[in-house]
């Protein structure tokens, strides 16, 4: 089951579509162009901001469009899981 999280209560814009599912926390990006690095720096930095205050959460990145290689690897290796829904 999740349940929709207000980004403000972590000091992040009203913008981020944030999401709750058992001990993880969804990021939902809905885009059409492809995520490229700096959109991935971007994410790493949310992650970070969520992370100072529940650091014991599994981050996981939802987007419905492409995604750069290099991008999805940063990801990965900044402990951010990766699920591509077209």
């Amino acid at each position: 089951m999740t349940e929709q999280i207000d980004p403000k209560q972590y000091g992040l814009s009203s913008r981020v579509k944030l999401f709750r599912e058992q001990d993880s926390i969804i990021i939902v990006k809905k885009r059409k162009s492809r995520i490229i690095m700096k959109d991935s720096m971007l994410i790493v930095d949310i992650v970070s901001t969520i992370r100072s205050h529940e650091n014991n959460m599994v981050y996981k990145l939802l987007i419905e469009g492409p995604i750069c290689s290099k991008s999805k690897a940063f990801l990965l290796e900044n402990n951010v899981e990766v699920i591509v829904d077209l």
